[in-house]
């Protein structure tokens, strides 16, 4: 039987407040395994970046392969059904990869069972639940973020603009308590850490699910299916002319340049951080205290985006977080206490994530309302795909250089891809061939 209609506004309350349940879910899971399985991994080879930057060069690999899959799989199929599919299989596979750390780390070890051959075959099968789990988040967020989130405001831009803002909030709330709660729990007990990661997964996906399902009965217009051109599946040349052909590239390429980078909190950043003695718990809370800073962009992005446009908002955004990077060039070129280089660190990437987050709502913005709706599914998948190679590079890097006394060069590369990236992004802003389709 069908809802009743409620009044624009009740049915806007609605929906954000079944939205942001179901994000909230998926964005704590994410973070937590974000982290969580980054140390999993160092601490199988604790001492080198080698492990943690393969295992993020095969994430990075297989989302770019597929990422035209991706892509046609949400424009060609029912948006709950892929909703669905990603978070079981998503949660499904995070269980699989914590028993397999639980051998690997704590059982094995315990019985004196464990061998170099087989520790390194646990540990790719490991690896490679986590590459599937990117896959399904990507195919998620891809999904609702960038299509569901586009369909229930495309009549509405302040709507759209609030419930881009909100549920970037949620997702940085998530990044500030996730690692604190990740890595208290490490510093105590791998196993218990494990374990509680493992219930999470078998809960949550109850109320994510559910969540997300009353949105979409709720709001008749996400049954429509997309105007898909071409039914049949593409290649990944084809999602390339897609994206190279769509006035937007420019700043979709930008956009990716901000990828080649080790100044995140990331996991070379974490894995460089831990090298240098730094204590888990403490990683845990600088990453908490960054994404203070990245949380206030929510709140700026609006303001700004209000007053000059989300277009030229984003160049503000990308100065700012250039200014913030250089100062590490020249940090690490002349410094070589580790102690000193690591204090700067923590405090200079928490001023730039205000400029990355708050481009990134900007750049989130123009891809809602600029993307045509059957092509949504495949530019935003070529674009992640992008995103994967350029962060394939930045991992690449620290493979290449993976003793931390060479960060240096990691470092110096990320700040001018930043600068790079501004460059870039603000050719594509001042083109006057392109301000009527975004102001």
């Amino acid at each position: 039987m069908d809802q009743p209609l409620l009044p624009q506004s009740d049915a806007e309350t609605a929906i954000r407040r079944r939205i942001y349940v179901s994000h909230s879910f998926s964005s704590w899971n994410d973070r937590v395994w974000e982290l969580g399985s980054v140390l999993y991994v160092y601490s199988a080879y604790p001492g080198s970046l080698l492990a943690t930057s393969l295992y993020a060069i095969a994430r990075a690999f297989l989302l770019m392969a597929l990422a035209s899959r991706i892509g046609h799989y949400v424009d060609t199929n029912n948006r709950l059904k892929v909703v669905r599919q990603s978070i079981l299989i998503q949660r499904l596979v995070v269980i699989l990869a914590c028993f397999t750390f639980l051998l690997i780390l704590v059982i094995l070890p315990h019985f004196n069972l464990i061998n170099e051959p087989l520790k390194r075959s646990m540990l790719a099968f490991a690896m490679l639940m986590g590459c599937i789990e990117r896959l399904c988040a990507t195919t998620n967020n891809i999904s609702v973020e960038r299509d569901w989130v586009a369909v229930l405001t495309q009549h509405n831009s302040k709507f759209r603009t609030q419930l881009n803002a909100e549920l970037r909030r949620i997702d940085l709330l998530a990044k500030m308590i996730g690692p604190i709660f990740i890595t208290s729990l490490y510093s105590i007990s791998q196993t218990a850490t494990l374990i509680i990661v493992i219930l999470m997964s078998c809960v949550s996906p109850l109320f994510e699910y559910t969540a997300i399902k009353r949105v979409y009965d709720s709001a008749p217009e996400l049954a429509a299916p997309n105007p898909v051109l071409d039914e049949n599946p593409p290649s990944l040349l084809s999602a390339f002319q897609t994206f190279f052909n769509h006035p937007l590239k420019l700043a979709s390429i930008g956009n990716a340049f901000l990828y080649i980078t080790v100044l995140s909190f990331g996991v070379s950043t974490t894995a460089y951080l831990l090298s240098c003695g730094m204590a888990a718990a403490l990683i845990g809370w600088v990453r908490g205290i960054s994404v203070m800073f990245e949380l206030s962009s929510t709140f700026i992005q609006p303001k700004l985006s209000r007053t000059v446009g989300a277009r030229i908002a984003g160049v503000y955004f990308l100065l700012e977080e250039s200014l913030s990077l250089v100062p590490l060039l020249f940090i690490f070129w002349f410094l070589t206490d580790s102690f000193y280089l690591c204090i700067s660190v923590i405090l200079l990437i928490p001023f730039s994530r205000v400029g990355l987050w708050g481009f990134s709502l900007c750049y989130h913005t123009l891809l809602q309302e600029s993307v045509e709706p059957g092509e949504r599914g495949l530019y935003n998948a070529a674009d992640r795909a992008i995103l994967g190679l350029f962060e394939l590079i930045s991992y690449l890097i620290t493979v290449v250089w993976s003793n931390p006394t060479d960060f240096y060069i990691p470092v110096t590369i990320s700040v001018l891809s930043v600068v790079t990236a501004t460059v870039i992004y603000t050719v594509f802003a001042t083109n006057t061939t392109v301000l009527a389709n975004y102001d």
